[in-house]
């Protein structure tokens, strides 16, 4: 999992790469998912980093969306879905001594604004505008 998070972040720096050489070159400094400039180019490049940030996360459907949808189907091809009161869910049964024990996991939901295109933006929105974001 690590390597893949510092994937993630490798390709923020690559995409930031490539709009800023798209503007006027500044200089900037990056060790995984930290970024500094100089105080006169800050905020272009606080923005470029939301930017690519954006474009890997929520951009044509988004990585998080295809990720997702590729989880649940690899779930659903491999366990078998059943349904109770309108949810998903994966039962496992584990035996122990003769004695059988059955769970049931519930597949996890997208948030609401994945599927409200207008909370989606919102967010977007928020997140260009916010001083700070973690991701």
């Amino acid at each position: 999992m690590p390597n893949f998070i510092h994937s993630l972040d490798a390709s923020n720096v690559h995409l930031l790469m490539k709009y800023l050489s798209e503007k006027d070159t500044i200089p900037f400094y990056t060790i995984h998912d930290c970024f500094a400039s100089t105080p006169n180019n800050i905020e272009l490049l606080e923005g470029t980093v939301k930017k690519a940030f954006i474009a890997i996360y929520f951009k044509d459907e988004g990585y998080l969306l295809k990720a997702h949808n590729k989880i649940i189907k690899e779930i659903k091809d491999n366990f078998g879905i059943k349904i109770e009161n309108g949810k998903e869910y994966i039962e496992t049964v584990t035996t122990k001594k003769d004695k059988e024990d059955k769970e049931k996991f519930e597949l996890p939901l997208l948030p609401k604004a994945f599927k409200n295109n207008n909370k989606l933006n919102e967010f977007l929105k928020g997140l260009l505008q916010s001083k700070y974001f973690i991701g």
